[in-house]
């Protein structure tokens, strides 16, 4: 690195988004997002109805940065700052140098190649900003289009849980996919 003041907006910013904090008032809209009909079943393991308010408060903790085995981003559209979705490298673990990547994009950022860049910053903030060894998350089977960014960004397949969420009157996998260090770098 030649200019530490470049670092930050280096990491943090895309061709088309940046991350950045989520701001108390943006809250209201990712809860929407979340308990969106078309996100839940990309997010959950079923259509639960959640009471308002109570994942606002969720967020606001994951998002607040204070806990060093989490970081989250709003991720945002980079011409305008508007609000496209968020995303978080979760259960850090200092021992083994891993962490849990999670993204969630509200339905007008969706199928626009947006997840992409986003997960592909996340990516670069976990391996630049933090000792990680290795990112991994969970994906299910059913959610092809993530499966394809997840795959763009270098993340391999490492396992299946075979058939643990019903979805539409069948049973489907929970796919595990990891990124190590030295093929993010070999990118």
């Amino acid at each position: 690195m030649t200019d530490a003041r470049a670092y930050g907006p280096q990491v943090l910013t895309g061709d088309r988004v940046r991350l950045r904090q989520l701001e108390d008032d943006e809250l209201k809209l990712v809860e929407r997002w979340w308990n969106d009909p078309s996100v839940l079943p990309l997010q959950t393991s079923g259509l639960p109805p959640r009471p308002a308010g109570g994942w606002a408060e969720q967020l606001k903790l994951w998002h607040a940065n204070a806990d060093p085995s989490s970081v989250g981003f709003a991720v945002a559209a980079r011409e305008d700052d508007l609000l496209l979705g968020t995303v978080a490298l979760h259960s850090m673990d200092a021992l083994g140098q891993a962490a849990t990547f999670g993204i969630m994009l509200g339905p007008p950022a969706q199928g626009r190649g947006l997840g992409e860049e986003a997960t592909r910053l996340m990516v670069d903030y976990g391996f630049r900003a933090r000792p990680l060894h290795r990112i991994e998350l969970r994906v299910w089977s059913y959610n092809e289009r993530a499966r394809t960014v997840y795959e763009r960004a270098g993340f391999r397949e490492e396992g299946r849980r075979r058939e643990v969420v019903f979805l539409d009157g069948a049973w489907h996998d929970e796919i595990v996919m990891g990124l190590l260090r030295s093929e993010w770098a070999a990118r």
